[in-house]
Formats: structure tokens, sequence, C-alpha cells
């Protein structure tokens, strides 16, 4: 699939494709829209499901008045739909939940066997104009932080060691210490 004549004669998919094969049940769950094409979703390890636990509690912990923390669930950019592993969005009104969000205040991807997939979300959750994006990296004990997004590309790039401090990017009155999720 990296030739672009082999790329180029792949059909690609809606998201209002995506969505009608998802209403009739063509596609189980373990499935995402990543760029026109149908990409399987990693099975979670218990080091995932901890990491993911930990992170998750942590930001509804301190932001559920004004945020909503979703889990897993679709944020619709272009023609991708990918289903972060944690995204952070503004609260919403209930006016606005007949479609999925199309951009939010922080996602996280966090990676054991899935960090070259998770890297290429990076250009898809610019392109949605979130302005920060993390991977975590289980293999490194490290945080990936991809912040200011211009013209569909992250214009910085920081990696945090395993004992790092953390800021919130829309709350910098809160911090965290990297090793606590790990």
């Amino acid at each position: 699939l990296e030739k672009p004549e082999i790329r180029d004669a792949i059909y690609p998919i809606s998201t209002n494709l995506y969505h009608e094969m998802c209403d009739c049940g063509i596609l189980d769950e373990n499935i995402e829209l990543i760029e026109g094409m149908l990409v399987k979703k990693m099975p979670k390890s218990p080091l995932y499901t901890k990491v993911a636990t930990k992170l998750t509690e942590f930001f509804y912990k301190f932001f559920t008045d004004n945020f909503t923390i979703r889990q897993e669930q679709p944020i619709t950019i272009g023609n991708s739909e990918p289903e972060p592993d944690i995204s952070i969005l503004k609260k919403i009104g209930e006016s606005q939940w007949n479609r999925h969000p199309n951009t939010a205040e922080l996602v996280i991807e966090i990676s054991l066997t899935s960090y070259n997939l998770d890297k290429e979300k990076a250009n898809i959750y610019a392109l949605g104009n979130i302005n920060e994006y993390w991977i975590v990296n289980l293999n490194k004990n490290e945080l990936e932080v991809y912040s200011k997004p211009e013209n569909g590309k992250y214009t910085e790039r920081k990696i945090f060691q395993k004992n790092a401090e953390i800021t919130i990017p829309f709350s910098p009155d809160h911090k965290f210490n990297l090793p606590e999720i790990f």
C-alpha cells in the first residue's frame, strides 16, 4: 500500500458509507476509518488498560464540570473517524449530540503495539485542529506530545521521559507526574 499506484487503486470509503455500514451491522466494533480505509483496532493488554484507567480517572477528577471525557469514541475528521483512547472536549449542548464531534481539546492514544499507526494519526488530529495530541508510548515509558496545529500538521513535538511532570494544555494549573500512570 506504500506505492501510490496501488494506493490509488484502492476504493476509499467515505464517512457516510462507513456510518451506513456500521448501522447495517456489516462492520464489527474493532474497526475504525483512517484516511478512507478500514483499519483493525489492536487488542487491549492489561498494561494498556491500567494506563487508560489511570489517565481517565485523573481527567474525571478535575475536568467533568467544563469538559466531556470520552473513551474510544469517534471523532469525525475529513475522511477519517478515529476512536482515540481518550479525548477531552469542551462541554457540548444536547442539540450537538446528533453527530460525532470533529475536534477536541486533547486526544490521547496509548501505544503498545500500535505506535506507527498512532504516529500517522497525528496528521488527522492536526487536520481537526485538535490543540494537543499525546501518544503514551508504553514501550519506552514516555509521552510524545504534538501541539500547535497549522495547515493539517503539528508544528511542535516534545518527548517527556518517565519522570516528567506534565501540564494539562487546557488547564495549566493542573499537572500530573508521568510515573503515576506507568
